[in-house]
């Protein structure tokens, strides 16, 4: 085999396999939003996003059509497993294809990108088997990588689920008090209605704490944005700006009690959407996802 072909698969295949490898301490292990520009997962989003948002629209039946998008968001996270897993075989089958001369019986690319899959799935068949130092190490490598991939996204599917159940546990509890959509007059008008305009305070309290997790969870992990709310004309977005303009409306409209509350969660939630504006997914891609234009019009404010 050509000494230059060899080298351009070895170093094209650890190319990919650092690129996955990658994007996945990006998307799961880092607590953090990313400025990292090119990003698989990012780019898949904004690829499929656009096209499946247009199709879901185009549903003239409104349940069905809620079910066609709020399975997007589900899809996607077995879309990005599925190309980490499909790009780490790949990377690993060129490597091996590279030192091919270390791999008996010899395989084509074909049979090194199977030999990659089975020690990245820790099989192990027998069929192929590594000779030399450098095709053990990338089996070994590959075996490794496949256990820690499927492991560290287990655990991140389980935060992912979490992060949205508190998320909506607050939507749900708002709706009851704000109605559905959520509205901050109608929340200010229930509250005078049943004489309890003093626990307001508790309501922006609350809703700081909710804040906090929200801002904490979508910052690390961009795809909660596109889970939409189990419940009819409520999402999480809904609540936010429901919120917001009930913060307002206590600040400018309400003459009688303590504004400091309604102050305290106007600027957390300010934040909260300053900064959700600036991840790697736009902010008019998380609005359409939540159904829902209270982010774009609180972010011009």
């Amino acid at each position: 085999m050509d000494l230059a072909l060899r080298t351009a698969a070895i170093a094209l295949g650890a190319a990919v396999v650092a690129l996955n490898l990658f994007d996945v301490f990006q998307a799961v292990i880092l607590p953090r939003a990313s400025g990292i520009r090119f990003r698989i997962t990012a780019r898949l989003v904004r690829a499929t996003w656009p096209l499946w948002s247009r199709l879901g629209t185009r549903i003239p039946d409104g349940d069905a059509r809620e079910n066609f998008l709020g399975a997007y968001a589900s899809l996607a996270l077995v879309g990005f497993l599925i190309v980490w897993v499909a790009g780490l075989i790949f990377g690993y089958g060129l490597i091996v294809f590279g030192l091919r001369d270390e791999v008996h019986p010899i395989p084509n690319l074909g049979d090194a990108i199977y030999f990659a899959g089975v020690s990245f799935t820790t099989i192990g068949y027998g069929d192929f088997t590594p000779t030399g130092g450098a095709a053990r190490f990338v089996a070994l490598l590959a075996g490794a990588s496949g256990f820690s991939v499927v492991a560290i996204v287990t655990a991140f599917l389980f935060q992912v689920f979490g992060a949205f159940a508190t998320r909506e546990g607050f939507v749900i509890t708002f709706g009851t008090r704000a109605g559905a959509p959520p509205s901050g007059l109608t929340l200010l008008e229930t509250y005078r209605r049943l004489g309890i305009d003093g626990d307001l305070d508790d309501v922006f309290e609350q809703g700081m704490v909710w804040a906090a997790a929200v801002l904490e969870s979508h910052l690390s992990y961009p795809i909660l944005a596109f889970f939409r709310s189990s419940h009819d004309y409520e999402s999480w977005v809904a609540a936010l700006g429901g919120l917001l303009d009930a913060a307002a409306l206590r600040l400018t409209l309400v003459t009688d009690g303590a504004t400091g509350h309604a102050k305290l969660f106007s600027i957390l939630g300010r934040h909260l959407v300053h900064d959700l504006g600036h991840t790697s997914v736009s902010p008019g891609t998380m609005a359409r996802a939540s159904s829902d234009t209270n982010l774009r019009r609180h972010a011009r404010d």
